[in-house]
């Protein structure tokens, strides 16, 4: 598959979404109950999967011209997109990712992933690929076993997910897309766990409301060094967002509690 205007390194490891691994040159990615490997060679991808699924998954249907077009009027983001090049916001499944960015209140990447994977291992179903295993991701009100749960390494998210679990439906989430952001926003809130940032994540990562812009304390703490305002670049201040969070992972200043 042909593509333009996307960096498959920066996409995945930007840090938007947890449950990939790399061996070689290739990436493992896990969503939902699909394993996808794919390697990019220039403007080449090549996966197991269908060009219609990429194209899906990475959002590359975006006019990504039209959002640098935005994005570089500042400066400082200017610098960021060229660094960055190619960098875009993965179209996550919204049950999955509540669910792992629940599980990332206040904690590390690599924590993080850990927890993913041993709900995973617990809820999930096992799967031969490529002569290693790995687990689908738990289905919606699966996650209905405290002791599993408490297996997992989530410390007191456990109660957050357990009751988050019996809320939400396919019908949920498929009404939540359906709102604008504000909206959309409000009502995830409403649900255990789930605070301005987190909502943001679900918002931008699985809702594609890219107006969504989560802040933490690194990003707060960037945008007063800089004195950004980041409405300026509406309606895709998610995408300034995530160049933004890349440079402290990328510059190890952050590695980072999410």
């Amino acid at each position: 598959m042909i593509v333009k205007d996307f960096n498959l390194q920066h996409t995945i490891e930007c840090g938007q979404f947890f449950r990939y691994k790399k061996e070689n040159d290739f990436y493992y990615i896990q969503t939902k109950d699909k394993i996808i490997k794919i390697k990019q060679k220039n403007n080449q991808l090549i996966s197991n999967e269908s060009d219609e699924f990429l194209i899906n998954f990475f959002n590359l249907n975006q006019n990504y011209q039209e959002i640098l077009t935005i994005l570089n009027k500042h400066n400082d983001i200017r610098e960021l997109t060229k660094q960055f090049y190619g960098l875009r916001i993965i179209n996550q499944d919204p049950w999955e990712c509540m669910i792992s960015y629940i599980s990332s209140s206040a904690r590390s990447i690599p924590l993080i992933k850990q927890s993913i994977d041993l709900m995973s291992k617990q809820f999930g179903e096992e799967i031969i690929f490529d002569k290693s295993t790995f687990y689908t991701f738990p289905k919606i009100n699966s996650l209905n076993d405290l002791d599993k749960l408490k297996q997992c390494k989530l410390g007191f998210r456990v109660d957050y997910i357990i009751r988050v679990n019996s809320l939400v439906n396919n019908e949920y989430f498929k009404n939540l897309k359906e709102l604008d952001y504000e909206k959309a926003k409000q009502e995830l809130m409403k649900l255990p766990g789930i605070g301005p940032k987190v909502a943001d994540c679900i918002c931008l990562f699985s809702l594609k409301k890219f107006e969504a812009f989560p802040i933490d304390t690194w990003i707060k703490k960037y945008l007063k060094q800089t004195n950004l305002d980041y409405k300026q670049f509406y309606p895709y201040q998610g995408y300034a967002q995530e160049f933004i969070y890349y440079l402290m992972i990328a510059s190890k200043f952050l590695y980072a509690t999410v």
